[in-house]
């Protein structure tokens, strides 16, 4: 058995390969091999699904190789251990490049359907992610509205003084004298907010961001901005924002009391 496989460029030690093994086949594998695939890049790394095989028994799994930066094995960990619908972490490691590599189970399929039946196991699904005790992911700063506040005012003034073209800055006049509505309204959001409970949030609840088992539960992935932060965030992203359709000709009241059933069930 080799000391090392490589796939996709990276060198995956032998010793997490037959831990693996052992894990997914029983204790008596002794050795495993993994067979290179092409990886697939995403927006916050690459994914390759090499084949594992120890003996006569085989099992696809994923390799996920976290973009400079970011981390998302300890968030795996930290919702799995409160019982989160989030794909199983069989392995994590440093690649030589100081890169974030994780293993983890194949899903077959990614994402959900247009149909209300799956999207509303995508909302059961985020609901119980929700509802997660996960004390050991990051808080997000109590500065982040503030922040962002800045850097939008920033983003205001260069395009006020003409610095991206004349067109950006006759729509920027447009807030001249609007920033002390503005501020007040911050303020208000972050009243309203310090009111709510902490959640488990993923903070990219795209569709393409869930998988299906092959026994058919669905389960979370790309979890590298989940922090804790107050509740409902996630919700509001899926009904609220449009960068992704949902069943709509029920209005949003249907699907609210469904989310909100199944996290008090699950907290």
């Amino acid at each position: 058995m080799p000391d090392l496989f490589c796939i996709s460029g990276i060198a995956i030690p032998a010793d997490i390969v037959r831990t693996i093994a052992n894990q997914l086949f029983g204790n008596e594998c002794t050795e495993g091999h993994l067979l290179d695939t092409p990886g697939v890049a995403r927006v916050n790394g690459t994914l390759s699904t090499p084949m594992l095989i120890a003996g006569e028994q085989s099992r696809q799994v994923v390799m996920k190789v976290v973009d400079h930066g970011q981390h998302e094995a300890d968030a795996y960990r930290a919702l799995a251990g409160g019982g989160a619908p989030v794909a199983e972490l069989y392995a994590s490691f440093m690649a030589d490049d100081g890169r974030e590599v994780m293993l983890l189970e194949h899903l077959p399929r990614i994402g959900i359907d247009d149909s209300e039946e799956e999207f509303g196991i995508f909302l059961d699904t985020l609901a119980r992610f929700n509802a997660t005790d996960a004390p050991a992911l990051p808080v997000a700063p109590p500065s982040w509205l503030a922040d962002w506040q800045a850097l939008t005012h920033t983003a205001w003034q260069h395009a006020r003084s003409g610095m991206w073209g004349e067109a950006s800055a006759q729509v920027a006049s447009l807030l001249d004298h609007a920033w002390p509505a503005i501020d007040s309204l911050v303020d208000e959001i972050l009243r309203v907010l310090s009111a709510l409970p902490l959640d488990a949030i993923h903070q990219d609840p795209q569709y393409e961001n869930s998988g299906w088992r092959a026994s058919g539960g669905l389960v979370m992935i790309d979890l590298s901005y989940a922090w804790r932060f107050p509740a409902l965030y996630d919700l509001a992203s899926v009904l609220g924002a449009i960068g992704q359709p949902w069943p709509a000709a029920r209005g949003r009241a249907p699907w609210i009391a469904r989310y909100c059933e199944t996290y008090n069930r699950r907290s």
